[in-house]
């Protein structure tokens, strides 16, 4: 982990959990891909003392996102667990009632930080929280990186959300916010 320390670098988990990477709805074959080379980054992460916070959704019954998106992560289901190879390298687990996680919680933001985001989805909750943090960043003249690693990021595949297309769209929107993404974080 060249160039990140503990002191430096927190990891942000952004919906890596059941629902989304083993069963549900809301399921895709792409985020579940992510857990194994989401575990090897988690490994050098944490032999560094990098922070990782976990962040999952859970929802209520009649929680207003189902008008646009399934049922999913119902609060006190599996569904709303961090994925079990996951689980155990997050420092904090969050939980978000809707698709953007900034809302969900309020970490001291630093200068010279450096915040990587990883997890599902490319455009909807990595991509709301990457830009939402970078103009949080901005506003306060807080000097920090706000990094994606591709590899690391994925959204799902449906004939109407064609996952290529997208992820290289919304990564492209997320470079042009100031974002850093990267191929590869290591």
């Amino acid at each position: 982990m060249d160039g990140f320390t503990k002191d430096d670098t927190t990891i942000f988990s952004i919906d890596m959990n059941n629902g989304f990477a083993k069963a549900g709805k809301l399921y895709s074959k792409r985020v579940e891909a992510l857990i194994g080379p989401t575990v090897e980054f988690f490994k050098l992460a944490k032999a560094s003392g990098i922070k990782i916070i976990g962040i999952t959704d859970k929802h209520n019954a009649d929680s207003l996102e189902f008008d646009s998106f399934p049922v999913h992560c119902i609060a006190n289901t599996s569904e709303c667990e961090i994925v079990d190879e996951l689980k155990g390298f997050m420092d904090m687990i969050v939980t978000k009632n809707s698709t953007n996680c900034f809302f969900a919680f309020e970490p001291d933001y630093k200068s010279g930080h450096k915040y990587i985001i990883t997890g599902c989805c490319t455009d909807i909750c990595i991509y709301q929280f990457a830009t939402t943090l970078k103009a949080y960043l901005n506003q306060h003249n807080i000097i920090s990186r706000v990094i994606v690693p591709e590899n690391l990021v994925d959204t799902f595949d449906t004939p109407s959300h064609p996952a290529e297309s997208i992820n290289h769209t919304f990564l492209a929107s997320m470079k042009s916010n100031g974002i850093q993404v990267y191929p590869k974080i290591v």
